[in-house]
C-alpha cells in the first residue's frame, strides 16, 4: 500500500454538503494501489451508540494521470460526524486511514478522526439552479449586431461631457442586440453573458470611465432596460461582464490623483507606488499587466470596496441582471468577494457570480465567493486533444476526470465550459478549419459535466487568428458551412435542454482507446443514463461498451439511428470524427 499518495482533508472539495443536503466524501490513491475502500462514521459526541458506526464502501470513480479516485454522495444519518476509512489494496494489505495518520487497528478516540463537526445547510454552495440547467451565449456587444440579421461597419466615437473620448471599432449595438432575440430564441440559449458595456475609452469597454453609465457608442440605459425585459420575457437570463480590478486613467478618481497628488482624497484608491504619479512602459503604480491608461484599484480601501459593492448592487436594483462574470477575479482580495457575494445575495438571492480564473481556483470556489469560474483548463484540453492532436485519448480522459474531480458537485455542474472566449483565438482556426473536429469538441462541452458557453459566431463556424481577430463581425448570411453547423448547435442545445442527466447528472468514465482515439461516458444516474462516445480519428472505428440497462434499442439523438444491445452489449460502427449520444428508447 503506497501510503503516501492517499489523500484526503475534510471541509474541502474533498468533504462537503451539496445543495440538497447530502454529503460527498472522496478519497484518492495512488492510480492501481487499493482494490477497496470503506467509509466508517458515526456521531462525534456518542460514546455509547446504540447501533455500530454506519459502513459505506466507497465505489471507485475515475482515475486521473497519478491518482485513483473513490468516493460516494449519501444522506448521513447525523448532524455531526467524526469519519475515518478502512483500506485494502490489491495484494491483501490492510489500514485504517484517519486524521492523524494510518494504524493497523482501531484504538484511537474519535477526536484524532476526520471531522465534520456540524452539516449546516447554510454553508453548502448555492449556486443558483438556473445556472445548472443554462445554455450561455457570450455576446462581444461592437461586434455582433446593429440591426436585425445585420451588422454594418460603423465604428463610432463619442465625446464625454468631461471631454474624455469613447470609441468603438465595427459599431455593434445593444440595439442590434434586441433586434436580434429571435434569432437567440431559435437557438435555444437562455443566457445572455455580454462583454462590458458600461462607458470605456476603448472598443473592448475592459478600462472603465463610468461604472453607471451604458457606453454611448453600444446605447443607452433606456436600451439596456429594453434588453433585460425582452429577454426575460422570451425565458433568458442577463449576465455581464464587470471589472474591479481596475479601471480607466480617465476614471474621475485617478484623474484627481493625477491633479492633486497625495493630497488626493482618492490617492489611496489605487496601488501607487511613490508620487508624482508617472505613467510610460513600467508606470509607478499596479497596473493590469503593464498598461498605464489601466490602473489598479486598492480594494484594500474601505471606500473602494463600498463604491465597487454599490456599483453592483445599481445593476440589480434598476435593470434586474442575473448574473455578473468578474474579470481578472483572482487579482482581487478574498475579503472583497466574500463581502460583494454577501451583498449581492440580499439582493437577488439566485444571483450568479463567475469569475474569470485562467488556473486552479479553489479559494475562490465554494459558499462564500464563485459559483463558478471559467473553466481555460477544459478549453487547453480541448484544443490539444480535438485540435491539435496533441494528446490521445486517454491522456485526454486523464485531464478531464481531474477537472471533475476538482471542485464540489454543485459549482461543477456550473463550470463554464468553452471552446474558446474572446481572449483567445477560434477554435476553428486552431483546428485548421476542420468543421468536423469543432463539431466534437461542441458536442463534448454540451455532454460534459458543467455549464456549456458559445461565443457568438462559433455556432455559425467563424475564424479568429487572435484575440482581436477573434472578436470579428458576426456572420449573418449563412453559407453551406455556416447553415450546417448553426442546424448541429440547434441540435445540441435542444438534446442538452430535454435530458437531465447532462445538466445534473452524475459523470462516470466509459471508454478510452488510445490508438483509434476514441472515448466515451455515462450521464445520469443508474437507471436513467446517457451514453456518449466520440471517435475522433480520420478512420471509421467499432467497439463495444457495456449498456445502461437491460433494454435492447438505443437511439443516438443527434441521428436518430437505432443501435441493438445484445446481453447488455453495444456494438457501435462509427464514422470518422463522429459522436454518438445513445439513449434508451422510451
Amino acid at each position: 500500500m503506497i501510503k503516501e499518495a492517499i489523500y484526503h482533508r475534510a471541509d474541502s472539495h474533498m468533504s462537503y454538503l451539496t445543495d440538497d443536503g447530502d454529503l460527498v466524501i472522496t478519497i484518492k490513491a495512488k492510480k492501481g494501489d487499493l482494490e477497496k475502500v470503506v467509509l466508517i462514521y458515526d456521531d462525534r459526541y456518542d460514546s455509547k451508540p446504540p447501533s455500530p458506526p454506519v459502513r459505506l464502501s466507497l465505489p471507485f470513480l475515475m482515475s486521473d494521470e497519478l491518482y485513483d479516485y473513490f468516493g460516494l454522495k449519501f444522506t448521513c444519518k447525523y448532524t455531526r460526524m467524526s469519519y475515518y476509512f478502512s483500506l485494502l489494496d490489491h495484494d491483501g494489505n490492510h489500514s485504517y486511514f484517519y486524521q492523524d495518520g494510518f494504524s493497523q487497528d482501531y484504538s484511537w478516540g474519535r477526536q484524532r478522526l476526520f471531522q465534520f463537526p456540524y452539516l449546516h445547510s447554510i454553508d453548502t454552495p448555492h449556486v443558483p439552479k438556473w445556472l445548472k440547467s443554462a445554455v450561455m451565449y457570450q455576446i462581444f456587444p461592437d461586434s455582433f449586431a446593429n440591426g436585425k440579421d445585420s451588422i454594418e461597419e460603423k465604428p463610432t466615437r463619442h465625446v464625454l461631457d468631461n471631454g474624455v473620448m469613447v470609441e468603438s471599432r465595427l459599431g455593434g449595438t445593444i440595439g442590434g442586440i434586441i433586434d436580434n432575440i429571435p434569432y437567440l430564441k431559435s437557438l435555444g440559449v437562455n443566457l445572455l453573458y455580454l462583454n462590458p458595456i458600461f462607458t470605456a475609452n476603448s472598443y473592448h469597454k475592459y478600462d472603465t470611465v463610468d461604472y453607471f453609465k451604458v457606453d454611448p457608442c453600444l446605447g443607452t440605459e433606456d436600451d439596456f432596460k429594453r434588453l433585460v425585459d425582452e429577454c426575460h420575457a422570451n425565458g433568458i437570463k442577463i449576465m455581464l461582464d464587470i471589472v474591479f480590478n481596475q479601471s480607466s486613467n480617465q476614471f474621475f478618481a485617478f484623474q484627481d490623483i493625477l491633479k492633486n497628488g497625495k493630497k488626493s482624497p482618492y490617492a489611496d484608491w489605487y496601488k501607487i507606488h511613490d508620487f508624482p504619479v508617472q505613467g510610460g512602459d513600467r508606470p509607478n503604480y499596479e497596473t493590469f499587466g503593464f498598461y498605464e491608461t489601466m490602473p489598479k484599484f486598492n480594494t484594500d480601501n474601505k471606500e473602494v470596496e463600498d463604491y465597487l459593492i454599490k456599483v453592483g448592487s445599481y445593476w440589480i436594483k434598476e435593470f434586474d441582471i442575473d448574473g455578473y462574470r468578474i474579470d481578472v477575479a483572482n487579482e482581487v482580495s478574498h475579503n472583497f468577494w466574500r463581502k460583494f457575494r454577501y451583498e449581492m445575495d440580499k439582493l437577488k438571492k439566485d444571483f450568479a457570480l463567475i469569475g474569470e480564473l485562467w488556473h486552479d481556483s479553489h479559494s475562490f470556489i465554494g459558499g462564500d465567493q464563485f459559483h463558478s469560474v471559467q473553466n481555460f483548463p477544459l478549453m487547453y484540453a480541448i484544443w490539444e486533444f480535438f485540435a491539435f492532436d496533441s494528446i490521445n485519448a486517454h491522456q485526454f480522459v486523464e485531464r478531464i476526470n481531474r477537472l471533475a474531480m476538482t471542485y464540489p458537485l454543485d459549482n461543477t455542474q456550473a463550470m463554464m465550459n468553452f471552446i474558446d472566449c474572446h481572449d483567445v483565438g477560434r477554435f476553428l482556426t486552431m483546428a485548421k478549419c476542420s468543421y468536423e473536429r469543432q463539431r466534437l469538441s461542441a458536442a463534448f462541452i454540451f455532454t460534459y459535466i458543467g455549464m456549456p458557453s458559445i461565443y457568438y459566431g462559433d455556432e455559425k463556424a467563424m475564424e479568429g487568428d487572435d484575440i482581436n481577430d477573434s472578436r470579428r463581425k458576426m456572420i449573418w448570411q449563412d453559407g453551406q458551412e455556416s447553415k450546417a453547423m448553426l442546424d448541429f448547435y440547434k441540435a445540441l442545445i435542444r438534446i442538452r435542454k430535454d435530458h437531465h442527466q447532462l445538466q445534473t447528472g452524475s459523470y462516470r468514465p466509459l471508454v478510452a482507446q488510445v490508438d483509434e482515439n476514441v472515448f466515451g461516458y455515462y450521464r445520469g444516474g443508474a437507471e436513467d443514463q446517457v451514453i456518449c462516445v466520440f471517435n475522433n480519428c480520420d478512420k471509421a472505428n467499432s467497439m463495444s461498451i457495456e449498456a445502461t440497462s437491460d433494454c435492447e434499442t438505443y437511439i443516438d439523438l443527434l441521428s436518430g439511428s437505432e443501435y441493438m444491445a445484445k446481453e447488455r452489449e453495444l456494438n457501435l460502427d462509427m464514422d470518422p470524427y463522429t459522436c454518438l449520444i445513445l439513449k434508451e428508447r422510451p
